[in-house]
């Protein structure tokens, strides 16, 4: 029983101590995200898992989910980072991991 006490105690002192911007930040579920690219980008029919074109190959998928999770956390980190933000996450991810009109885009 003490040790549900602490844990209460603790968390309560982590949640008073954080700045209210932490608070309120939604976190995004980069699993789910993940597995959104995943699939958006072909799944299972494609050659180039998670639309990863250098480094990953069809016979390579969990390799390439790692990485592919690990470059959502690195644009998490730089999207929290940011001074003036302009859109949500998932916004600034698109425009970074599959911009509009880029020369590899087969739509254009």
């Amino acid at each position: 029983m003490r040790y549900f006490a602490f844990l209460g105690v603790f968390i309560a002192l982590i949640g008073l101590s954080a700045p209210k911007k932490a608070i309120l930040e939604p976190v995004p579920d980069l699993q789910k995200l993940r597995e959104a690219v995943f699939w958006s980008e072909g799944g299972y029919k494609t050659h180039h898992p998670y639309g990863i074109l250098k480094g990953c190959d069809a016979g390579e998928a969990g390799q390439c989910g790692y990485l592919a999770g690990e470059i959502l956390r690195i644009y998490l980190q730089r999207y929290r980072a940011l001074p003036k933000k302009q859109g949500d996450f998932i916004s600034y991810v698109a425009r970074h991991w599959a911009p509009v009109n880029a020369a590899n885009d087969p739509a254009g």
